[in-house]
């Protein structure tokens, strides 16, 4: 229990956490979303540390059932792929075509060292934002029984967390990952971290937010389905922030 525990409040994603370039989303997703995939990401957690962040490539072959794949055999997660695009147009990376991604993914993405950091708003992985097959935990930790209960317990601690991070390693770009919607709305929690309000902006008919302070914040709605415009865009004012 306690180690679950710990990991809840402790754990916040892959890189590196020194980087100048972070995203932050709602929760990672879930290749198994069951409760033996979650205590064994708890094992890999302590295995490798217990740190803040770790290794993405090392987290998820440690980890295996399924979760692997993205660095055995090149399979590009969906989210991961849009901000290896992000990536692209912000450093001017040299990727020009699927197999290049691939090697990016394998050897650059979220690693100890990266020039970039993901971080998860909430910590424990779900296949879709309502989905919860965690209850039977709620012997060990009571705030488990429902997802309501348990993104209620946490949502707080963790923001608070978020924040000071950003106060002590002060990235320069953080991309918050969607806005959410009805009882999953994550926007009001983008709000809360940066303290301030988001200003849209818009081009033809796609958008995103930007609230430039001493750490220069994005949101893209609906990363994986953004258009390669708004990624573009992002990317490339971005560029200009860390550039300037």
């Amino acid at each position: 229990m306690e180690d679950l525990e710990k990991f809840t409040q402790d754990f916040f994603g892959y890189g590196n956490i020194k980087s100048d370039i972070w995203f932050i989303g709602h929760e990672e997703g879930s290749k198994q979303n069951s409760i033996k995939e979650l205590k064994q990401r708890v094992q890999v957690w302590k295995k490798l540390g217990k740190k803040t962040l770790c290794d993405c490539r090392d987290f998820h072959i440690e980890l295996k059932m399924g979760n692997e794949e993205p660095f055995t055999k090149g399979k590009i997660q969906a989210t991961w792929g849009k901000y290896i695009d992000i990536l692209i147009q912000i450093k001017n990376l040299n990727i020009n075509d699927l197999a290049s991604k691939k090697i990016y993914l394998q050897h650059k993405f979220a690693k100890h060292n990266s020039d970039h950091a993901l971080i998860e708003l909430f910590p424990i992985p779900c296949s879709n934002l309502p989905s919860w097959n965690y209850s039977e935990l709620s012997n060990q930790l009571h705030y488990f029984e429902t997802k309501e209960k348990y993104r209620n317990y946490v949502v707080d601690l963790r923001i608070k967390k978020i924040i000071n991070l950003i106060n002590e390693y002060k990235p320069k770009i953080i991309i918050f990952n969607g806005i959410g919607n009805g009882k999953y709305k994550t926007f009001d929690f983008w709000e809360k971290i940066i303290d301030d309000k988001f200003e849209e902006v818009t081009f033809g008919r796609n958008r995103y937010f930007l609230r430039k302070k001493q750490t220069n914040f994005f949101i893209i709605p609906k990363l994986i389905y953004a258009a390669n415009e708004v990624i573009f865009n992002v990317g490339k004012e971005a560029n200009k922030i860390l550039n300037n």
